[in-house]
């Protein structure tokens, strides 16, 4: 496959990646998590791929002279590749402070389970107190 092929190919690969995370991301700003692990487990498996092709990209560009046409092509590519790139980025934070609110809404719910178990505890032993005072 020559250089160009081979960026094209990358790119839409990176398509495919930045098409998962809009597919995902609503569930995830609704605090639906369920497909949190499908959604990291495609989107490693698209990044293995992308890095494979970027190791073909570098091999095949090593040394290489290209027309003024082709080299206008890949510019257009990296151009699409950035945007795409950047486009990710500003989705990933969005579900980063998605997960973020969440984690934050379990610790305090932990936090108030804690509270009620001490509390209750505390209600527990006073009233096997008075059971055994009773008794006496």
């Amino acid at each position: 496959m020559d250089f160009l092929s081979l960026i094209k190919e990358k790119n839409h690969f990176l398509d495919k990646f930045f098409e998962l995370t809009l597919e995902k991301a609503p569930a995830f700003k609704d605090g639906d998590f369920q497909e949190l692990e499908y959604f990291y487990k495609n989107r490693e498996n698209i990044l293995i791929i992308v890095e494979e092709l970027d190791q073909r990209i570098n091999e095949a560009g090593a040394g290489q002279h290209f027309s003024e046409e082709t080299e206008k092509a890949i510019q257009i590519e990296i151009a699409h590749r950035d945007y795409v790139v950047k486009k990710i980025l500003h989705s990933d934070i969005e579900i980063l402070s998605c997960l973020d609110q969440e984690k934050s809404n379990i610790l305090k719910e932990l936090q108030g389970l804690k509270k009620n178990r001490k509390a209750f505890s505390g209600y527990k032993l006073k009233s096997h107190r008075l059971i055994l005072d009773e008794e006496a």
